[in-house]
């Protein structure tokens, strides 16, 4: 409960400046920062919510590979409020999103990489 509570408290608060900041109602550039932050906070309760291996699981794989992308991706929040009009930067902060959704959308099934499935997690469904 805690991992999933952090993440939602952080994505909220980032959600809440970003409407700010689209709306007008909030002037800095530096409020990305809590886009940035937010990033980090949910990528260390993923990554810390999943305690097996990469292959471990279809699970265990989609924890890690998001984890990590949004490790990464907070480079990009964090870029925009130093130069929020480079293109680069939105381009990036756009693709964070596109990236996610693709490990999502790819997760319905079990995946061929994932090969034999231990017992432990779980039957297989086909």
């Amino acid at each position: 409960m805690l991992a999933h509570g952090s993440w939602a408290q952080a994505m909220m608060l980032a959600g809440a400046a970003e409407l700010g900041l689209a709306r007008g109602k909030l002037h800095s550039p530096y409020w990305s920062l809590t886009t940035a932050g937010a990033f980090l906070v949910s990528a260390a309760a993923i990554l810390l919510h999943e305690q097996n291996g990469w292959l471990y699981a279809r699970a265990a794989f989609l924890h890690h590979a998001i984890g990590w992308t949004f490790v990464i991706g907070a480079a990009f929040p964090l870029a925009r409020a130093f130069r929020p009009g480079a293109a680069v930067v939105r381009t990036g902060f756009a693709l964070i999103f596109v990236v996610t959704s693709v490990f999502l959308f790819s997760d319905r099934d079990t995946a061929p990489i994932f090969g034999h499935l231990s017992p432990l997690a779980g039957a297989q469904h086909r």
